[in-house]
């Protein structure tokens, strides 16, 4: 009598499998863990401000290991002091797959002790690499704004659940007797000609859109027109999200024109007419 089939196929169904498990072995050292928790944004004077950042490009001495997003396992061929460097991404005009590296902020760099297999954190702090060339966070009632074009100018904000930065914050209330909101920077406020990167950075709540537009003198002729189209945050209540933008104006400006200047616009949308949108901590990096 013939033996068994299963029987005969048993050692070597176990030989088998046995080196089918032997070949499923992880192949490559094992690597160091890093984990990018709580980044801040600081001013040139070391003061915490408001930022958007949402990307972070990681260098381990100085060999890129990919952009990733903060609080993310990022594996790490290394052990021991290692030079780790950071730079901040952020979505330019607030678009998800528009993303770059922020050129104002610098890089944040650090020596750290990792051990292979086990996780560090690491906080990164992003430095201004310089004052804002221009800045209005609503402080005092002389705005750097002019508000001729539209038919109200911004409405104080104050109450530590309203205000972003320091006491108070900017408020446009649209209603149908003030339904058209434009404030232009003022004609004396410089801001450089050339093609440097130059980024309008501003938190908002808003539960209306507005506009961002710019304007610059071109061949002796004033040219105006809206940029970007700011989404609503939902709400402007006490407590509720803040949103940070970073504006690229340098692109809008081109090369070659003088005069020039951006606006605020805003009015009731979609058939609403009521609209509300809080504004602060406005700046212009050059």
């Amino acid at each position: 009598m013939s033996p068994h089939p299963l029987r005969t196929l048993a050692p070597l169904c176990t030989a088998f499998l046995i080196l089918a498990l032997s070949s499923c072995k992880k192949e490559g050292p094992t690597p160091a863990f890093i984990r990018i928790l709580s980044p801040v944004a600081h001013t040139d004077q070391g003061v915490a401000t408001p930022h958007g950042i949402s990307d972070y490009w990681v260098f381990v001495s100085d060999q890129a290991v990919g952009v990733w997003q903060a609080d993310r396992r990022i594996p790490v061929l290394s052990e021991g002091s290692t030079n780790i460097k950071i730079i901040a991404g952020v979505r330019r005009n607030g678009v998800t797959n528009d993303r770059i590296q922020y050129p104002f902020y610098l890089t944040w760099s650090q020596n750290v002790d990792l051990v292979l297999g086990e996780e560090t954190a690491v906080y990164p702090v992003f430095n201004w690499p310089h004052e804002p060339i221009w800045a209005e966070g609503g402080e005092s009632s002389g705005y750097k704004f002019d508000f001729d074009e539209g038919d109200m100018a911004f409405t104080h904000v104050s109450g530590a659940g309203n205000v972003l930065v320091d006491n108070y914050a900017m408020g446009i209330d649209l209603d149908t007797a003030h339904n058209f909101f434009r404030a232009v920077t003022r004609s004396e406020d410089y801001f450089p000609i050339g093609t440097d990167a130059t980024f309008l950075e501003l938190d908002h709540r808003s539960d209306t859109e507005f506009i961002i537009g710019v304007r610059y003198t071109l061949g002796g002729e004033t040219q105006s027109f809206p940029y970007l189209y700011v989404n609503p945050t939902g709400s402007t209540e006490s407590g509720s999200p803040w949103r940070h933008v970073y504006v690229d104006l340098s692109t809008p400006w081109g090369s070659g024109t003088a005069g020039r200047r951006f606006y605020i616009e805003a009015q009731p949308t979609n058939g609403r007419t009521t609209g509300r949108i809080i504004l602060d901590n406005l700046t212009v990096h050059h």
